[in-house]
C-alpha cells in the first residue's frame, strides 16, 4: 500500500457572508508552495463547487452563533468574503455589529 502524502499547508481564518444572511468564519487552508496559496485561488475553483472551512462559528440570522469542525460552503452562495477577521461577529475592537452586505439582487 503506498505511503499517503500530506499536503503542508497554512490557515487563514476569513468571515464568509452567504445568501440568506448566514455568516461564517473559520479557517481556510491554503497549500504551501503550489499554485492555491491565496484565498482568491480557493474561490475560483469552480470544478469543486465548495470552500472547506475547519473551526467554524457560523450564524443564521436571528439565530445564537454555532460552532463546528468543519464546514463546506457552496461557492455559488458566497456574497462577500472578509479576509482580515479579528474577533467574532460584534467583538470587534470598535465594538461595531458585523452585518452582512445586501443581497446581489436587493436594488432590483
Amino acid at each position: 500500500m503506498p505511503e499517503h502524502q500530506k499536503v503542508e499547508t497554512e490557515t487563514e481564518r476569513v468571515r464568509v457572508f452567504l445568501r440568506g444572511g448566514i455568516i461564517a468564519q473559520g479557517d481556510a487552508h491554503l497549500h504551501k508552495g503550489t499554485y492555491q496559496t491565496r484565498v482568491s485561488d480557493l474561490l475560483n475553483r469552480k470544478s469543486e463547487g465548495f470552500l472547506p472551512l475547519t473551526d467554524v462559528t457560523y450564524q443564521a440570522p436571528g439565530a445564537p452563533p454555532e460552532h463546528t469542525r468543519a464546514f463546506a460552503v457552496h461557492l455559488a452562495d458566497i456574497v462577500a468574503v472578509d479576509l482580515t477577521v479579528g474577533a467574532w461577529l460584534g467583538d470587534d475592537d470598535d465594538g461595531a455589529v458585523v452585518e452582512p452586505p445586501p443581497p446581489p439582487d436587493a436594488g432590483a
